[in-house]
């Protein structure tokens, strides 16, 4: 009881020193009170990489012990030791100290044999360390922790199997040899049974992991497809919460990427019409993943493109380019290109739904991925008739494209000689008319305008 008490005490008054000396003193089956105090000062706020009261704990020396109740604790302390490392690990500095004394191999021996509770805890404790952490990836996948993980999406309750998705999900998360490991392991029919029947934590993590393995993998987008990935995926489009939708939709996108077949089947399952709901009715987030799953839907597929269309999503994507945050902007304005290409009914949809204004603005103020995005966008559009390309003329001038603030990207020039070329030819013609009348000097000077726009780069 005065054990338990000191530790109320020290967790009020905040003292991460004292709080670890408690720890340390206690002997084997009494220290889920200081494990669990220690988890409590570790996990307020959640979101910052370098909280100084978790400093202020790895310092006191927390982790060591907390690595040893994993080895030696009952069932209970191992819990209480894992999340306490778990919310440690939210520190980019605590991660490599973890796995200095040898937590890595601890967690994923408990999250193979542990408890229940135990189990969840420990592939959290995963998650956490798999983020960002390209070090700790290599050593969770040596310690051998797919498997477990794997295991405990499949059989495991509903908390750990979402804590096991989520793990996999960072491990997986730009490592070709991690994810193929999780393929290998039968980690993807699992997956897509809890994107389908778990809960919505379980579906959102599920999804975010199916996100990380479809990336650059076709041997991972023909399982997921072959699973029956794609219509929970479509479904937790329509259907999730704010996570689950933004998961999915980012899942949908890496799918589509470069495989006629998959858009198909997303477009077949009813996939676009989700997105551009996702789209105009999101958060931030949700927004910039369905946008960005438009556009691989989009790119060069006439069906999708009029799919997209049909399904109203010109006017959001205009929208989203206007207000968005940065990566909507440039995700809407990325799906826009691929539909001005589609096109002079997409063109003119662009257009008429006010597409012009905001993209100029984005090709003047928006991030370098936003401009060349935008200026794309424009291109498309002036490939269309006279009066979008003096449109696109009045809101910013050609040589605005051109001015240093639109980073030299090779696109805007060829944007506004795009433009000038089309006006050079314009007025080609109707000095060749003139010709008719004045013999001779009008296709002279037709053919010298002409060679200086060639000499600037046409298209």
């Amino acid at each position: 009881m005065q054990s338990a008490a000191a530790v109320v005490r020290a967790v009020a008054d905040a003292d991460a020193v004292a709080l670890v000396a408690l720890l340390q003193a206690c002997a084997i089956g009494v220290r889920t009170p200081a494990a669990t105090g220690i988890a409590i000062l570790a996990n307020a706020p959640p979101g910052e990489a370098t909280n100084p009261m978790r400093e202020s704990l790895a310092a006191a020396g927390a982790v060591p012990p907390l690595v040893a109740m994993l080895r030696d604790g009952t069932a209970e302390e191992q819990a209480a030791a894992a999340e306490a490392l778990w919310k440690l690990a939210r520190n980019t500095a605590n991660k490599k100290t973890i796995a200095a004394a040898g937590g890595i191999e601890a967690l994923v021996k408990l999250t193979r044999k542990g408890d229940t509770a135990g189990k969840s805890k420990g592939a959290r404790a995963l998650w956490s360390l798999a983020f960002s952490d390209a070090s700790n990836k290599a050593g969770i996948t040596a310690a051998g922790g797919i498997a477990p993980l794997v295991a405990l999406v499949r059989d495991g309750d509903a908390e750990g199997k979402a804590n096991a998705a989520g793990a996999l999900q960072n491990l997986a998360r730009g490592d070709e040899a991690i994810s193929a490991a999780i393929r290998a392991a039968g980690g993807i029919a699992p997956l897509v049974t809890l994107v389908r029947d778990g809960d919505a934590v379980g579906k959102a993590n599920a999804a975010g992991a199916l996100w990380s393995l479809a990336f650059s993998d076709a041997a991972n987008k023909a399982g997921i497809t072959a699973a029956g990935g794609i219509a929970p995926l479509v479904t937790l489009v329509h259907d999730g919460d704010a996570a689950g939708k933004a998961n999915a939709a980012g899942a949908l996108d890496s799918l589509a990427r470069g495989n006629d077949g998959i858009k198909a089947a997303i477009r077949a399952a009813g996939g676009i019409e989700a997105l551009v709901t996702l789209v105009r009715d999101g958060d931030a987030v949700g927004k910039a993943n369905a946008a960005g799953a438009l556009w691989s839907q989009a790119n060069g597929d006439a069906a999708n493109q009029a799919g997209i269309t049909a399904a109203g999503a010109i006017a959001p994507l205009v929208v989203l380019v206007r207000d968005g945050d940065a990566l909507g902007k440039s995700k809407a304005a990325g799906a826009l290109w691929s539909l001005a290409n589609g096109g002079a009914a997409n063109q003119a949809g662009i257009t008429a739904a006010g597409g012009i204004a905001p993209l100029v603005v984005l090709v003047r103020d928006g991030d370098a991925e936003g401009k060349v995005n935008a200026a794309g966008a424009l291109k498309g559009l002036a490939r269309g008739d006279d009066a979008i390309r003096a449109a696109i003329r009045a809101a910013c001038g050609v040589e605005a494209l051109l001015a240093p603030n639109a980073d030299g990207a090779t696109i805007l020039k060829e944007l506004a000689v795009n433009i000038a070329w089309k006006e050079e030819e314009e007025e080609e013609e109707k000095e060749e008319e003139e010709e008719k009348e004045w013999e001779g000097e009008g296709v002279a000077e037709g053919r010298g305008k002409k060679q200086r726009v060639v000499q600037f780069g046409r298209v």
